[in-house]
């Protein structure tokens, strides 16, 4: 068959069709197409005329086409078409059988299902974005085709619904008779009579409380709202549904006290505000006068968004938060904006008398004379949003210190073990030269690493509350004699001389295990900062009302950036001595701590290459509670 034969019997054959790109082929060759087939291919009728499937199709294409071009039956089948620029496309293929003037022909219709298979790519992708809002949720969303008598079918209710009820994920699954089983059966007729007025009044919103047992056996509220559209495929409900359980304690616990309502607002330690229907405040109480700044005169009357704007810190959006609170109180009081009730909002406001303020809201509806109020509970919580910060604050610094503290005290055991191990092979030699040398530098590390867990130990008491404060009358004398004991074989080996100075021997009242653990602090780095061969003072002295003591070295001194921020508990200060003694950096932190047990006072005064003299001093009007 020539082309102008194919051409005669593709015009005959497909006239006008455009919808497809058509292919007139005999066997498996073609000759002929009509011109969405030339636009889509992109080959001539010269070039297509005489081709085969094969020629025009991939691999996993070519054999069910084939077969199909033999079958009878209209055939379709989905592959890949390539043009006659090598470019691929998904189609589906349609195959026919037919005759013309006794010869059998196929036609081969061929349609791009590329764009098809993006949107449906597309849709699935957003059907899975929409599947994991309604599953991140906390209220139970649903959706169900409903019929003029208010029967379910069709359903679907999220996975949250499981969590409202306390039942194990994947219980409801979509099945209104398994939910309808967790509520209070006196309640089923209530519900089915919502859903038919809704069918009556598609496009309206209703809503409806009701009693349900939860999996875990307790009663709850459950509040449910929705409305019907009607489709042409029939009429569909859609809602949501939430625990109120809260809510409705409240509103009885309002019931119960609305005689004594006026008491319990003027007592409430919160700011209490009413609100009417236009929005206007009835109601300031004093705690509210206190938070504000605004006497009841000046805000009684006025527009409660008025004037919570005017309290809002300088910003852009003051007009959006003002119309916002409008929107949110005229939309209660018209039935909507449920949602917003009962949740805590905080913002920031400057007061009457300039002070910047975060307050904590919660508006909720109340009844009283038998009319509709909104109620809003104001608290500030301006210190409580400090001490949240300040305790972060302290937790920070405590891990880093934590994290210093395990760090130095790995230090003497690593000593420990280098030292001993040095001792053992020396001595498995018979090598005796060097054993008091290691000896001595393993008494040091067991002197450091006792220091590091005495002051850790009292740090730990002290945090946890369990060192008691057991102030005691004391001699000034004895103390300094027992801390000087504690470390004379340390000055001895360093051949410093300790000038131990008390004033005539008085006594004072302080707590004994504290106040030598701040004077052995003390000498401890007096002694490590000072060079061979210098002295070390000890003085107490009794000033005023306050007993004095002050330990000097003339050592190495310190810079005076690090003085400013040496008791600071985020702050590491350990310097090796003047002989590499290691410190824990811990000692000087606790000294303060111990002395604020006693009120008293901790300063340093120091020069770089001069010396160091550290202060302390312990009033005697003390409490003994």
């Amino acid at each position: 068959m020539d082309r102008e034969a194919g051409k005669k019997i593709v015009k005959q054959l497909l006239g006008t069709v455009s919808f497809d790109a058509v292919l007139v082929l005999s066997g498996t060759r073609c000759i002929g197409q009509n011109a969405m087939a030339r636009e889509f291919l992109g080959f001539s009728d010269e070039d297509i005329f005489n081709k085969k499937v094969a020629d025009f199709t991939v691999n996993y294409s070519r054999e069910q086409l084939e077969n199909a071009l033999c079958s009878e039956d209209i055939q379709q089948v989905e592959g890949a078409a390539i043009t006659a620029k090598e470019l691929v496309f998904p189609c589906a293929f349609l195959i026919r059988r037919t005759h013309y003037e006794g010869v059998p022909l196929n036609l081969l219709a061929i349609r791009n299902i590329a764009s098809a298979n993006a949107v449906e790519d597309e849709l699935k992708e957003r059907i899975r974005e929409i599947e994991i809002i309604t599953e991140s949720i906390p209220n139970s969303i649903w959706k169900a085709q409903i019929d003029n008598e208010g029967k379910l079918s069709n359903t679907f209710i999220s996975t949250s619904s499981n969590n409202l009820l306390n039942v194990p994920k994947g219980t409801i699954l979509n099945s209104w008779e398994k939910f309808f089983s967790y509520v209070c059966p006196e309640y089923l007729p209530s519900i089915k009579n919502m859903l038919a007025r809704g069918v009556e009044n598609p496009g309206r919103i209703y809503t409806i409380e009701y009693r349900v047992k939860k999996g875990d056996g307790q009663l709850a509220w459950f509040c449910s709202r929705g409305m019907v559209i009607q489709r042409s495929s029939g009429n569909y409900a859609y809602g949501f549904t939430y625990d109120i359980t809260h809510q409705k304690k409240v509103e009885e616990q309002l019931k119960i006290s609305e005689k004594k309502f006026r008491l319990l607002v003027e007592k409430n330690p919160d700011g209490v505000v009413l609100i009417n229907r236009k929005g206007k405040i009835v109601e300031w109480n004093k705690a509210i006068e206190n938070i504000t700044g605004v006497p009841a005169a000046e805000a009684l009357n006025v527009l409660y968004w008025d004037l919570a704007t005017n309290l809002l810190l300088d910003s852009d959006d003051r007009e959006r938060f003002r119309s916002e609170l409008q929107r949110l109180i005229q939309g209660t009081f018209a039935g909507e904006n449920q949602e917003w009730l009962y949740q805590l909002h905080e913002s920031e406001h400057k007061m009457v008398d300039g002070t910047e303020k975060n307050l904590a809201s919660k508006h909720f509806e109340i009844s009283a004379d038998n009319k509709k109020f909104l109620c809003v509970l104001v608290r500030d919580v301006s210190e409580s949003k400090r001490q949240e910060l300040r305790l972060k604050e302290l937790n920070e610094t405590k891990d880093k210190f934590f994290s210093i503290i395990s760090h130095d005290l790995k230090n003497p055991f690593t000593a420990f073990m280098g030292f001993s191990e040095l001792m053992l092979r020396q001595m498995e030699k018979g090598q005796y030269e060097n054993i008091d040398k290691y000896a001595n530098a393993i008494f040091a590390t067991a002197r450091q690493g006792g220091e590091l867990l005495t002051n850790l130990l009292d740090w730990s008491r002290s945090q946890r509350g369990e060192m008691k404060f057991m102030p005691e009358k004391l001699s000034a004398h004895h103390t300094i004699q027992s801390c000087l004991n504690f470390y004379q074989e340390y000055a001895r080996n360093k051949e410093l001389e300790i000038d131990a100075q008390v004033s005539c021997d008085f006594d004072f009242v302080a707590d004994k295990n504290m106040i030598e653990s701040v004077l052995r602090n003390l000498l401890n780095n007096a002694i490590k900062f000072s060079r061979r061969g210098d002295t070390v003072i000890v003085h107490g002295t009794y000033e005023g009302e306050s007993a004095v003591f002050f330990v000097q070295d003339f050592g190495v001194g310190m810079p005076e950036e690090v003085q400013k921020e040496l008791f600071k508990l985020s702050f590491h200060y350990s310097e090796p001595g003047t002989e590499r003694e290691h410190g824990t950096g811990l000692g000087l932190m606790l000294c303060k701590e111990f002395v604020d047990y006693h009120h008293g006072t901790i300063t340093v005064e120091s020069r770089q290459d001069i010396g160091t003299k550290m202060v302390v001093s312990i009033p005697q009007k003390m409490s003994k509670e």
